[in-house]
């Protein structure tokens, strides 16, 4: 019995939720209004071309004013201050550092 219900089950079709499938008659017209549509812009990929290196040489003529301005504003500092401030930057003070300080002068910097 239980043979002859699993062969019926598996013998049933599933249904399909499209059983019937029919083509579009109006493909072929899209596919070539698209590739129609996408020679025609020449000009303006030219146009936004063209454009954007204008704005990309102005900002460039831009950037080289203010920085001309910005270099002349800038506070010099002698070589000497220079070196002190560069070496505190990468020469960090650290714990055996400031125990050594302490012994030796008593006090903390």
């Amino acid at each position: 019995m239980e043979k002859d219900k699993l062969e019926d089950f598996l013998n049933k079709k599933a249904a399909s939720p499209a059983p019937h499938l029919t083509a579009d008659p109006f493909l072929p017209t899209r596919i070539e209004s698209l590739i129609a549509e996408k020679e025609r812009p020449v000009r303006s990929l030219f146009g936004r071309w063209s454009l954007a290196t204008a704005l990309a040489a102005c900002a460039v003529v831009m950037g080289i004013y203010i920085g001309n301005d910005l270099s002349v504003t800038a506070s010099y500092q002698s070589g000497d201050d220079l070196i002190n401030e560069y070496a505190q930057a990468v020469y960090q003070v650290d714990f055996v550092d400031e125990l050594a300080t302490v012994l030796e002068n008593g006090e903390i910097k």
